[in-house]
């Protein structure tokens, strides 16, 4: 299932998270969401800042949206998964799971995709439950 209707857990042990969008206000929003989580959050706007950020100090999980400048969230991923493969991944996007998107979730390349808006809650669920949080 390609939605966060499937209601798929995380391993338990994620502290660190990296948050990547192209949309600031996006980015900051959920960055200070899961901060308020107790998590320890980084920001990325491009695919290119991430995995700088990833070979700084690599985060337990990527929240990546799909549709950015450069290289989308699905190259992105996947070059993730190739270098950390123990990095949790998932896509927050407004982009509905196209083709694209559901073969990387096929593949592995994303644990899951959470459309922006609609399952913010899902995508809050998956985190907590990813860092050992009911609360």
């Amino acid at each position: 299932m390609t939605d966060a209707s499937s209601n798929r857990t995380a391993p338990v042990g994620v502290r660190r998270v990296l948050v990547v969008d192209d949309d600031d206000m996006a980015c900051r929003s959920l960055a200070r969401l899961l901060v308020r989580l107790g998590f320890d959050v980084r920001e990325a706007p491009s695919a290119r800042a991430a995995l700088e950020s990833m070979a700084a100090a690599p985060a337990d999980l990527v929240i990546s949206d799909f549709a950015m400048p450069g290289d989308d969230g699905v190259a992105l991923l996947t070059k993730i998964a190739d270098e950390w493969p123990d990095t949790l991944r998932v896509f927050y996007s407004a982009t509905v799971p196209n083709a694209r998107i559901r073969h990387a979730l096929e593949r592995g390349v994303a644990r899951q995709h959470f459309t922006k808006g609609d399952h913010l809650e899902g995508l809050l669920d998956f985190v907590r439950a990813a860092g050992g949080s009911s609360g």
